[in-house]
């Protein structure tokens, strides 16, 4: 298993399925089905087939990771929420928006339920939420939950954070896509100033973020041109 995870973070997908698959043939004979360990290797699997863009056969190894974790965990356990969490996961990237929202949700209710919603999980799974709706066109509701995740990070993690920033950018990116560019400069600068202090300027993201504030500058500057209009005297 511990292989199979150092060939996974490699991108070596076919050794990874090898050393899983090995893994699984041996803990499932000395365990059986129904049991942590088989759910883990069953995760991993569908983890590859997520990476490799084979749905079917990841949702395949989620469901079956998933019944496995019930029987050891039962139906309210942190675990089971993050194979709700792929399986959403999976659901997103197939375009299947609703069954993704509905995977979601059952992953925070647990979450929110045995480690409360101010849990870095919970920001997370809002996150998740909040793309789904963006993926929809439902600006409004992704802001909302970005905002939820936004509100769990500060609480938790502060400010200077990464995953701080990427809430500041999430919320700056739906609200450039709204045209709304005034809420989309002080939020893309929360970013920029969190991200500043931590690595310095010329890091990437901030690199990235800088450009998105000229961007939002330039949209807004030419959006109030336009609404501008002369008037002349006639005589």
């Amino acid at each position: 298993n511990n292989i199979g995870v150092m060939y996974t973070n490699l991108g070596k997908y076919r050794e990874a399925l090898g050393t899983y698959k090995k893994s699984l043939k041996k803990r499932s004979r000395i365990k059986g089905e129904n049991d942590a360990g088989v759910a883990t290797l069953y995760n991993n699997i569908g983890g590859v087939y997520y990476n490799q863009d084979k749905y079917d056969k990841a949702l395949l190894m989620l469901k079956k990771s998933l019944y496995a974790s019930w029987t050891t965990f039962g139906k309210n356990h942190p675990s089971i929420a993050a194979t709700y969490n792929n399986i959403a996961s999976v659901y997103h990237n197939q375009g299947k928006h609703d069954d993704a929202l509905l995977k979601y949700n059952k992953s925070l209710k647990i979450i929110q339920e045995e480690l409360g919603d101010n849990h870095p999980k919970a920001a997370k799974l809002y996150d998740n939420i909040g793309s789904v709706y963006d993926n929809q066109g439902k600006y409004d509701d992704a802001v909302s939950m970005y905002k939820k995740s936004l509100k769990i990070r500060l609480a938790t993690t502060g400010n200077n954070h990464p995953s701080t920033a990427q809430s500041y950018r999430n919320i700056a990116t739906i609200y450039r896509k709204q045209s709304n560019y005034t809420q989309a400069i002080e939020f893309y600068q929360k970013s920029f100033d969190s991200l500043c202090y931590l690595y310095g300027e010329n890091h990437p993201q901030v690199v990235k973020d800088k450009q998105m504030l000229d961007q939002c500058r330039l949209l807004k500057s030419k959006a109030n041109t336009s609404l501008w209009q002369d008037c002349s005297k006639s005589e």
